[in-house]
């Protein structure tokens, strides 16, 4: 049986000084049904908040409970119902925002036609192991792709158990990577005379582009694929370590990427695109 769960963002308004979020809730009647009905929580006095940034921080932070609450007491719920209820938007909010599209892009791509309709608490090792066999089948995949695919789904239980959706031991550990795979191809990295000549080549902007990526040893994020996200750099300075993605600025991914490049400091103010394009 497919059990749909929508998620609740919730409304949020002011009132007399206040603000609330407005949300709909099943209300135990008393001769033993339910019904559902919109109420109300108080977030706090509009004094106590800055600005409206805080207010929507505080709005989604508890619409999170009221939704992962939701799920953790459906025992039929569907891997889909539960990752677009709850993992999705989770990544969205609590992780960055390259990582949170890239999940979204392995669910859509690879997981939810597969396995999105199995029930959490019932899924087993075997399924995702079948699963592998068949994208792998199916595509002409490298081994680390389809080990990045596992590493995804494990990350969806391991969340899951955080939430109190799965109990038990997360069933993606131990799932063996199809032995006959693609093995991942080479990679190469341009030495100094080669990077001297690719320049010699290129009209003047583009040029810019390229010795800025080589010389101040940023790095291009892997696995894009779409225009308006395929220059993605770390940005490493001393006056703002920031990595830009997705129209966001957040710190690099390890210590060693926010290793600090003088030079460079000023591209940090231009990396956030300037068109819809």
């Amino acid at each position: 049986m497919k059990v749909n769960f929508h998620y609740q963002k919730g409304y949020l308004y002011e009132d007399h000084g206040a603000w609330y979020v407005q949300y709909r809730q099943r209300i135990s009647q008393a001769d033993g049904s339910s019904q559902l009905k919109r109420v109300s929580k108080y977030l706090g006095r509009s004094n106590d908040f800055s600005n409206i940034f805080e207010v929507e921080q505080c709005r989604e932070s508890f619409m999170q409970t009221v939704n992962r609450d939701r799920l953790s007491a459906n025992s039929r719920i569907t891997l889909t119902a539960f990752v677009e209820g709850a993992y999705l938007p989770w990544t969205k909010e609590e992780r960055r925002a390259s990582t949170s599209k890239g999940h979204r892009e392995i669910w859509i791509n690879y997981l939810r036609n597969r396995v999105g309709e199995l029930r959490l608490r019932e899924f087993r090792t075997v399924d995702a192991s079948r699963m592998l066999r068949a994208i792998a089948k199916e595509r002409d995949l490298a081994k680390t792709t389809l080990q990045h695919i596992k590493s995804v789904l494990s990350t969806i239980f391991t969340f899951a158990k955080n939430d109190g959706a799965f109990d038990g031991t997360n069933p993606v550990d131990g799932v063996l990577i199809p032995w006959d795979a693609r093995e991942p191809g080479e990679t190469h990295a341009y030495d100094l005379t080669e990077v001297l000549q690719i320049l010699d080549r290129l009209p003047l902007l583009v040029k810019s582009l390229v010795a800025t990526a080589a010389f101040a040893g940023l790095r291009s994020r892997s696995g894009e694929d779409s225009p308006r996200t395929c220059m993605r750099w770390e940005l490493r300075t001393r006056w703002c370590n920031a990595s830009c993605a997705t129209r966001n600025l957040t710190l690099p991914r390890n210590t060693t990427s926010r290793s600090l490049i003088a030079p460079w400091w000023r591209l940090s103010t231009r990396c956030r695109p300037r068109s819809k394009n």
